[in-house]
């Protein structure tokens, strides 16, 4: 019914959908995601969210993302040890389709194993 794929009486699609207002029924997209292996989500790295120009930078891949349909997960290294290591690695197990950075990082090797654009 939710899909809209095969056949489903009148009288049972007027349940299902009742069932699914009383019950304020959402779809998981997590589980969405797993079946599409997409999540329409890009991961951002910057050093600091409050700089100026981070603000803005975010601000307008946010704009130029989303004309894609594509949302948006920001992180940010300021004032941590590791952090674009602890970023990359977390990225790398949630469900991204790929990671912008915008940070300046010596250590491209960090980004070999990374399997997404």
């Amino acid at each position: 019914v939710i899909n809209n794929k095969g056949y489903v009486s009148e009288n049972a699609r007027k349940k299902v959908l009742d069932a699914i207002e009383k019950l304020n029924y959402v779809p998981n997209e997590l589980a969405r995601n797993l079946f599409r292996n997409s999540t329409n989500i890009i991961g951002i790295i910057v050093p600091d969210v409050a700089h100026p120009f981070f603000g803005a930078f975010i601000s307008a891949l946010e704009i130029a993302l989303y004309k894609y349909k594509y949302k948006i997960m920001v992180c940010s290294t300021v004032e941590r040890k590791n952090a674009e290591h602890e970023i990359v690695d977390m990225l790398q197990r949630q469900m991204i389709d790929g990671i912008i950075m915008g940070c300046h990082s010596l250590e491209v090797e960090l980004y070999d194993n990374v399997n997404k654009p």
